[in-house]
């Protein structure tokens, strides 16, 4: 069985085609040292080559790249509204949750659509595949909160 309470990352092949589409992000908000996107990172936890623990604890003002934890989604969407915040979004292609309508006002242009991949989902550390990845549709935005 495959614990569900460890990191996740994108798989780099899939992190290529967004910043093909949509640019370089400046900083990963919501990374690890062994899973950011971005030599700039916020942590979850401390970490010396990190710029902040916590990105909820900072302002939002460069390019951007979230993938956030699926509980913290809606949290995050207000955060980008609050700050006026510009970047990158990946989420779940989940259209009933009540999230979903504030992306869809956030987002500029056309989304990226990823997967279902069974390798789009991996463990940094432990190298592992993420048990719903082969059934999972992933969605990265470009988002501006100045938009809703």
């Amino acid at each position: 069985m495959v614990k569900t309470d460890i990191e996740w990352e994108l798989k780099q092949s899939y992190f290529n085609s967004i910043v093909n589409t949509f640019g370089y992000p400046k900083i990963d908000l919501f990374a690890s040292a062994d899973n950011r996107k971005c030599s700039n990172f916020i942590s979850w936890k401390p970490h010396r080559e990190a710029l902040a623990i916590d990105a909820f604890t900072i302002r939002w003002e460069s390019f951007f790249y979230a993938f956030p934890p699926f509980s913290l989604i809606t949290k995050t969407l207000s955060k980008i509204k609050r700050d006026r915040a510009y970047g990158i979004i990946v989420v779940p292609l989940w259209r009933n949750q009540p999230w979903f309508p504030l992306l869809d006002k956030l987002t500029i242009g056309k989304p990226l659509i990823m997967g279902p991949d069974i390798n789009m989902l991996l463990s940094p550390c432990r190298k592992l595949r993420h048990p719903s990845a082969k059934h999972l549709t992933l969605i990265a935005c470009k988002v501006s909160g100045t938009r809703s």
